[in-house]
């Protein structure tokens, strides 16, 4: 009789230790990401050097260098445009910003998610005073910090008096792509 009761205790004890086991199974661990981060956009460097002066058009090259960064953590996706005005020497001295064509431009990445098949750039020939898109990044792409350096070719007017001429380069960046 003591057997069967020594049995039986340890048949109850059993049952409940796997009773209690399975009722552990079900606990949820949770964690929440946050982010205080931006997108940001850049012109980073933007040269087409020194030319001699000449009565005949000359086209010339330089890089036009822009910084991305999306810090977001969104996964949203970005875009970049890009828009100029006029090559000016001084108020009455300039040449338009559709004298400029920009090739698709590669982008490198500087920190974050690998350059995927997700990140677009686009070539914009001519450049001009209306805002273009020169590269984009899909949904779940895009999340770093990037270097996009696109090749440029300005076409210098024949005549065109000597000086300095700047451009004014503006880009912005918009979540989505």
């Amino acid at each position: 009789m003591r057997k069967i009761v020594i049995t039986l205790l340890a048949s109850i004890l059993a049952f409940t230790m796997v009773a209690s086991a399975a009722a552990q199974l079900s606990n949820t661990a949770t964690v929440t990401i946050t982010s205080t981060g931006a997108l940001v956009v850049s012109v980073q460097s933007a040269s087409f050097g020194t030319h001699p002066y000449s009565f005949s058009a000359q086209p010339v090259t330089g890089n036009i260098v822009i910084g991305v960064q999306d810090n977001t953590g969104s996964g949203a996706g970005w875009n970049v445009t890009l828009l100029g005005g006029p090559f000016s020497r001084d108020a009455n001295t300039s040449f338009p910003i559709s004298n400029l064509a920009l090739a698709a431009g590669t982008p490198v990445r500087d920190a974050g998610q690998a350059v995927t098949a997700g990140l677009t750039t686009i070539g914009l020939a001519p450049v001009s005073g209306t805002a273009q898109k020169v590269v984009s990044a899909t949904t779940l792409n895009g999340m770093g910090q990037y270097t996009v350096t696109s090749v440029g070719t300005l076409t210098i007017p024949g005549g065109t008096l000597i000086g300095t001429y700047n451009s004014t380069l503006t880009v912005a960046i918009n979540s989505g792509p």
